[in-house]
């Protein structure tokens, strides 16, 4: 049924979660709360961003949209769910 797949699906695909990671749920629920705090405190200190986000509700709201968990997990992954160097990633070099 149907026509087969010759296409080497290595590189078609990129992993972008491993569900078999070292970490608990409890861990990166943890780091996923981190990394919001950290994005309504980047967007607390922007002063362009106020102007469209006027205030400190508004930006908390935005950090807790699913791109900000996104690429919080995304961070995750690409540093070997290691916490540590995820979350010295969270901040880049010079503050939010």
């Amino acid at each position: 049924p149907g026509e087969s797949d010759n296409r080497n699906q290595q590189k078609m695909e990129m992993k972008v979660w491993d569900p078999d990671n070292p970490l608990t749920d409890r861990q990166i629920d943890q780091f996923l709360v981190v990394a919001r705090a950290v994005g309504t405190f980047a967007r607390a200190l922007d002063c362009s961003s106020s102007i469209r986000q006027p205030s400190l509700h508004m930006s908390a709201a935005a950090a807790s949209r699913d791109i900000t968990l996104f690429h919080a997990m995304d961070t995750l992954q690409r540093n070997g769910y290691d916490l540590a160097r995820a979350m010295a990633t969270l901040v880049p070099q010079g503050g939010p």
